[in-house]
């Protein structure tokens, strides 16, 4: 993993995501890209959730969360499912929050 926000990310889902059914899998590469992690669902092998971890890199240039928004919106275009985490939303306290959002956003999803 790239950074401490997906290694916190990852681990917090990891603890309230049923893993009988959901597999979290961290840098997917889908069409020439890679997302942070990605939500699979075990029974079909489809995943269906991504989620970017928008970390320092992420707040610190225009340019990267222009190039960030581009590419989430070409593999929105083709059917993928997206989550955003940002390093602002994480570190103030909204944790379990933020959880929650993501995995009732999975439910609906799967």
């Amino acid at each position: 993993m790239d950074s401490i926000l997906e290694e916190e990310i990852y681990t917090q889902l990891k603890k309230h995501l049923n893993g009988e059914r959901f597999e979290i899998i961290p840098q997917v590469k889908q069409s020439g890209f890679r997302i942070d992690l990605g939500i699979k669902d075990k029974t079909t092998g489809n995943f269906v959730l991504l989620i970017e971890c928008d970390g320092h890199t992420y707040h610190s240039k225009p340019m990267y969360r222009a190039r960030d928004i581009w590419r989430q919106s070409i593999l929105e275009s083709n059917g993928w499912k997206f989550e955003r985490i940002s390093l602002l939303q994480w570190w103030k306290g909204n944790q379990n929050k933020v959880i929650e959002r993501v995995l009732k956003k999975i439910e609906t999803l799967s």
